[in-house]
């Protein structure tokens, strides 16, 4: 639905580039409990576990022109201010800025409660900052909560403001090619807290921040910080896609991924202390020999039928490759060289994409004139030339899992004692992970 009031045809071109971006970069699996709200205001609220997708996917869904949430220190020079007030971006004030933020975040919040008011929708990051550890980082903020009251009491309750909830599951937040699972979890109508408000703000305050990390929380990856944190990642990571298979589900779908992950956190959680011990040294044991022979773990992500489909895609794959190389190696140089934390490596990654890509292929497409002199042909070779790169990219990912399951059977073949050692520690994990109890 369009809403005049908050549409841009500025934020309309750019949201249609940053789409492609944003589907080249990951391959996104979609999941909704209900409707997608097209009317009120409201909020779209993923947890932050990547710097600049994060609140930017929720737009591949909605019909609205989101408003995001942003640190206010990128708000320091008044052009790019300006720049960043076109995107529909505004300035949020964190205790970590030394301010008083009571004070500095008042206007915004007024400025925030006429969006609400109006129709306008928000796509902000409860946790506030961003962290690759698989889990909800708690308590949440209480801002989302706070704009969303503050809005219906200047409206006398007289309006519903809704929030959606949405887990994201990276299969690798900085790997491009890889898969994203989004699910958008059901909707919460801030009004119905209307009566514990009434009695006590800040109570109502806090009961829906906690209940909408809960909400969260069953829509994601989540494992307390703690001593075994790396234990459980790493064994939920190898055996995800085997726990699907087992219950009959589709091991290459993210969504059926994080419902065997979550049991599989769940599983191992039950465990005492001294069974984790023991379990995470037959982990390293496991990992130690597996290095000595040279090869990965693999697991039913790896599959060959994932990967095959016919000789035809290899003539594809080779297309997508050479006219794709150059600017990769070119836009990957650049990004390494910029980026200093890995975890921003995506949000680098991005920008220089956005400049990087387009001038290359524009380059190429007029090589492809000179050498034909055929407008037709340089212009289907122009508009082949995204789809291509995307395809090369995920057929890329699937034949490097080939790979690694025809290294692991190799290996395991050839390796002797090393070998049935570890098909037994594996076997031993495996157990673990879907059978708590069993010893």
């Amino acid at each position: 639905m369009k809403n005049n009031l908050h549409y841009s045809y500025w934020y309309a071109f750019w949201e249609s580039w940053v789409r492609k971006i944003v589907l080249s970069y990951y391959q996104v699996e979609l999941r909704i409990e209900g409707a997608v709200p097209s009317g009120e205001g409201g909020f779209y609220a993923p947890n932050h576990q990547n710097a600049i997708f994060d609140p930017i996917l929720p737009a591949l869904v909605t019909p609205h022109q989101l408003y995001f949430m942003t640190r206010s220190d990128v708000f320091k020079k008044p052009l790019l201010a300006k720049l960043f007030d076109a995107f529909k971006m505004i300035p949020i004030y964190r205790q970590r800025d030394g301010v008083d933020t009571r004070v500095m975040n008042a206007p915004i919040f007024d400025r925030c409660s006429h969006i609400l008011h109006t129709g306008g929708v928000f796509s902000i990051c409860p946790e506030g900052s961003f962290e690759t550890a698989r889990n909800l980082r708690q308590p949440i903020k209480k801002g989302l909560a706070r704009m969303a009251f503050q809005a219906l009491e200047e409206a006398d309750f007289d309006q519903n403001i809704w929030v959606i909830p949405i887990g994201l599951y990276y299969e690798s937040a900085t790997k491009v090619g890889t898969k994203v699972l989004m699910w958008l979890g059901k909707e919460m109508n801030v009004k119905d807290y209307q009566q514990l408000y009434n009695m006590d703000k800040e109570k109502a305050i806090a009961a829906f921040t906690t209940d909408l990390g809960e909400a969260m929380k069953q829509l994601m990856i989540h494992i307390p910080n703690g001593s075994f944190y790396n234990t459980i990642e790493r064994l939920r990571d190898y055996f995800e896609a085997d726990l699907a298979q087992k219950w009959k589900l589709n091991p290459d779908s993210m969504y059926c991924r994080l419902i065997a992950s979550q049991q599989i956190i769940t599983n191992l959680r039950a465990l005492e202390k001294k069974e984790l011990e023991n379990v995470k040294q037959d982990l390293t044991h496991y990992e130690t020999l597996l290095e000595e022979q040279g090869v990965q773990h693999i697991s039913a992500k790896n599959n060959d039928k994932q990967g095959g489909g016919g000789l035809w895609k290899y003539p594809l794959y080779s297309y997508g490759i050479w006219n794709n190389y150059l600017p990769w190696r070119v836009a990957n140089h650049i990004t390494k060289q910029k980026t200093t934390d890995e975890k921003f490596e995506p949000t680098v990654r991005v920008v220089v994409w956005i400049l990087i890509f387009p001038l290359f292929y524009f380059l190429q497409s007029l090589l492809v004139l000179w050498l034909t002199a055929s407008y037709l042909l340089m212009l289907l070779y122009l508009l082949t030339l995204p789809t291509i790169a995307r395809f090369a990219l995920c057929f890329h990912h699937k034949l490097e899992g080939m790979q690694k399951m025809k290294a692991y059977k190799k290996a395991i073949k050839d390796g002797g004692k090393e070998a049935e050692e570890i098909e037994r520690l594996r076997e031993k994990l495996w157990q673990r992970c879907i059978e708590p109890n069993n010893t």
